[in-house]
């Protein structure tokens, strides 16, 4: 993809169509674009052709809905697959046979009833239909209404499914296995200079859906529509909401379609947006003041009118509205010849204008209890400073903006000229309009209450933080440093909301400006100069949306630690169990004297299981012979072991494998008779990994204790024999 755009860049001035064309319409190696006439078609075909083959590569698969544009092509360019083979017809994984130029479905569904389907196996047979542009959705919608249902029933995914849920899913099925039979038109329409695209939404009390059509003129000049995309979700499970809420969802839903929608559509021509909604109240929340809404309201009003303003928006019966079959959900005979939703209402078709005049009642509903905060932002410039505020991902250059502003009407209003660069001065004043600005709004109670002279009210979120205004009507803390030598901001910070453009941009700053400091550093950089109400559930909300932190965050993962085995956590005499291991090398002097030989030593480390008592022999080498004498000298002082532990060392395997020879050829030579009375003689000898922690790890932490002990006595001089076994003895008692 990237080399395909530098050739698009490369080449954008000789062959602007098919630069134009990889830059925006390949699919990784797909190239999938379309024009309005034949010249136009072949002009495109030859400038990719031309275009690619200077890079070395050649277009092959070439396919067409007209005869037209592959006739003159050779055959290796040519796609050699029959058109009757949908299998190798797909376009983003979507069946297109461009004799008749229609897209299809294939049901890739098990054939036959299901009786004792899982949860698992169902979200499989509901994940078999792709449709990724929601022609489908009237049957879509069912399924996923469907597993939600499973979802709540707490079923874990290898359990079966009830029988009602089963008898859903094979009624449902048995729609789906007809999907083969819809052919949906790819030809739009001839589309003119001008555009008008109509998006419908609706919610139920189980899904919420949106629906857009495009409005074209046909050969006969009379005006068709046809469905472009549609979405849908199921209603959310965790919080209950209302069917007004849940109608706004259904906008929210369509703006973001249309979004999308408008992206891909192009720009040179002229967009008319409509948009459809049958309920009445969330007309009124649309073309109502948004200050008067509760926060989630006003938030998804925001969102929605950012994408399609308030005067696109239009009443509709619930009759006509084409989204109301998403909802509800359509058998496949029913939507099979559903001109609704295929369509659209008639009235689009006929290309009718509701009035532009209509007025629609304002509701009662989400509004906040106090309502005189709609006075917060009547004024222009607050209007101003909000809308850079949501547009903007830096608070300093929101600042920087309204200073420029502020001193264009300074200076248009004194006639006076100022310099031409802005001034420490300026910027602050402006960092303190946009705070007045916010804090207007989001504490309006607190400040009326403040400039009236009053108290606050008892449910007061800032009734602990003291507040007042400063010179400047700035509401800060007022706190009990007044008496301390920090600055002044540091002990008046200015007081901000939780939840606000504001509050996450300079928190953003302030995590930038600390290197991406934790939540901790970046509340305390802030904090220097303003107080955050629930700072420090704000600032790792915030925190936790960055991108950079959460690459570079890794989260160590600790395995949880087996049990420990019985001969750890059961009673027993000591040295019943033991583990066994050897320390490093040791010097030992053969003899006294000067310029005497040293040979090497070793220290053999029994540690009792039970009672972490410790017993140490020194061995003069590595060999089995070595350690089963010194084996022989624990048996001597502490009684024979009945579980030796130790890791795979070649002296312990062959330790091992002598003690089982010995003991099996005294089993053999003894009278059968008092065979059981030794059976219990015998030792069982275990071998582990050097590492394990549940049983290694004892004798090994004692075998590093004895090396740095010696090391500590013994330092560089070297002893004999006899003087490492007191030394040993004496370390051992």
């Amino acid at each position: 993809m990237r080399t395909l755009r530098q050739i698009a860049f490369d080449n954008e001035e000789r062959y602007p169509s098919a630069a134009k064309a990889l830059t925006n319409s390949c699919y990784m190696d797909d190239l999938i674009c379309g024009t309005d006439n034949i010249t136009e078609a072949k002009n495109l075909q030859k400038e990719l052709i031309e275009v690619l083959r200077s890079a070395g590569m050649n277009l092959r698969k070439w396919s067409s809905n007209t005869s037209e544009l592959t006739k003159d092509l050779s055959y290796d360019q040519l796609d050699t697959f029959e058109f009757k083979d949908v299998e190798n017809r797909k376009t983003l994984g979507l069946r297109w046979n461009p004799a008749s130029d229609t897209f299809s479905f294939q049901c890739k569904l098990t054939e036959g009833l299901e009786t004792n389907i899982t949860k698992r196996e169902l979200l499989s047979e509901i994940s078999k239909i792709y449709d990724p542009l929601g022609w489908l959705s009237p049957l879509t919608i069912r399924g996923k209404i469907l597993f939600q249902q499973t979802w709540l029933s707490s079923l874990s995914w290898d359990d079966k499914l009830p029988d009602s849920i089963q008898d859903e899913w094979n009624e449902l099925k048995r729609d789906l296995m007809k999907i083969d039979r819809f052919q949906i038109p790819r030809y739009l329409g001839h589309i003119g200079q001008s555009l008008h695209l109509h998006g419908f939404c609706d919610a139920s009390e189980k899904a919420y859906a949106c629906a857009i059509y495009l409005v074209t003129l046909n050969d006969k000049g009379a005006y068709t529509s046809k469905l472009i995309t549609a979405k849908t979700k199921v209603v959310p499970t965790k919080k209950q909401l209302s069917l007004p809420k849940l109608e706004l969802l259904g906008a929210l839903l369509l703006s973001q379609l249309m979004k999308k929608v408008l992206e891909i559509l192009y720009t040179s021509k002229e967009i008319h947006l409509h948009a459809w909604t049958d309920s009445m109240i969330v007309l009124g929340w649309l073309h109502g003041d948004i200050s008067k809404w509760k926060q989630f309201v006003a938030t998804r009003i925001r969102h929605i009118t950012n994408v399609i303003p308030a005067k696109y928006w239009r009443h509709v019966k619930s009759e006509e509205n084409a989204a109301d079959c998403a909802t509800r959900g359509l058998s496949s005979i029913s939507l099979y010849n559903h001109s609704l939703w295929w369509e659209g209402p008639k009235f689009i078709q006929e290309n009718q204008q509701r009035a532009d005049l209509e007025t629609y009642q304002e509701p009662t509903i989400e509004k906040k209890k106090n309502h005189s905060v709609q006075a917060a932002l009547q004024s222009s410039s607050d209007s101003i400073i909000y809308k850079l505020l949501n547009e903007m991902s830096s608070i300093t250059r929101v600042a920087k903006i309204i200073a420029w502003v502020s001193r264009f009407i300074y200076r248009a209003r004194k006639n006076v000229c100022q310099a031409n660069n802005l001034t420490a001065s300026n910027i602050e004043d402006a960092f303190k309009l946009i705070i007045k600005t916010v804090q207007k709004f989001e504490f309006f109670e607190e400040i009326s209450s403040l400039k009236k002279h009053r108290v606050l009210k008892s449910n007061s979120r800032l009734l602990n933080l003291n507040p007042y205004l400063d010179k400047d009507d700035i509401l800060i803390v007022g706190g009990r440093l007044e008496n301390t030598i920090l600055r002044y901001s540091a002990k008046h910070p200015i007081l901000l909301p939780t939840s606000s453009r504001l509050t996450e941009l300079i928190i953003d700053q302030a995590h930038r400006t600390t290197l991406h400091g934790g939540p901790k550093l970046t509340l305390a950089y802030i904090r220097d100069t303003y107080w955050i109400v629930s700072g420090v559930r704000a600032v790792k909300s915030q925190l936790r949306n960055c991108i950079k932190c959460r690459r570079f965050s890794q989260t160590t993962k600790h395995q949880i630690m087996a049990d420990l085995p019985p001969s750890r956590v059961t009673p027993a005499r000591p040295f019943l169990n033991v583990g066994v291991d050897f320390t490093g090398h040791v010097e030992i002097k053969l003899n006294k004297g000067k310029g005497v030989r040293t040979s090497k030593g070793y220290i053999a480390v029994f540690v009792c299981m039970a009672t972490k008592a410790v017993h140490i022999e020194l061995v003069s080498d590595l060999s089995t012979e070595a350690f089963l004498a010194a084996l022989r000298r624990l048996c001597s002082r502490r009684g024979t072991p009945k579980n030796i532990y130790s890791d795979n060392g070649t002296n312990f395997v062959g330790a091992s494998k002598f003690l089982k020879r010995e003991y099996k050829d005294i089993v053999s030579s003894i009278n059968h008779e008092v065979i059981d009375n030794i059976s219990e003689m015998g030792i069982t000898w275990h071998f582990n990994a050097p590492s394990w922690p549940s049983a290694g790890g004892l004798w090994e932490a004692a075998v590093k204790s004895l090396k740095q002990h010696l090391k500590r006595v013994m330092g560089d001089q070297k002893l004999t024999y006899e003087e490492l076994i007191t030394l040993l003895q004496q370390i051992e008692a």
